[in-house]
């Protein structure tokens, strides 16, 4: 269930100022200044993490002594194969998974109209 107010953020104010060589503001010459490429960060608390961590690090040591995994560039290592975190049934991993998936969907609704995020259909791979 997404809740949010279905707003994008405001767009950044525009600046007039003067072009150094090229006259003033006063003499009609202006430039306009927006905000791009700003990065915004978001930032999800899981409560109690380290409990969650314990029990998805033993969902990864089972699954890595049940099945070969992908073999990609994990010399010595385990790499679960690419869809295991939306088809797995262990309640860890789907608790991580509820988690990620509120963080980004509270996100992108604080970013975009809720009409725009109610069409999306997220999927976690790794």
């Amino acid at each position: 269930k997404i809740a949010s107010s279905g707003t994008c953020a405001e767009e950044a104010p525009s600046v007039q100022f003067p072009v150094a060589g090229m006259g003033s503001a006063a003499s009609g010459i202006a430039e306009e200044s927006r905000q791009l490429f700003t990065t915004v960060v978001h930032v999800h608390t899981i409560h109690e993490i380290s409990a969650l961590n314990s029990r998805i690090r033993k969902s990864i040591l089972s699954a890595a002594k049940k099945t070969a995994g992908a073999r990609l560039s994990n010399i010595g290592g385990w790499q679960s194969e690419a869809d295991w975190l939306m088809t797995t049934e262990d309640d860890a991993i789907q608790e991580l998974r509820h988690e990620l998936s509120d963080a980004v969907y509270t996100a992108l609704c604080s970013e975009l109209p809720v009409e725009v995020v109610s069409d999306l259909d997220l999927r976690l791979t790794g």
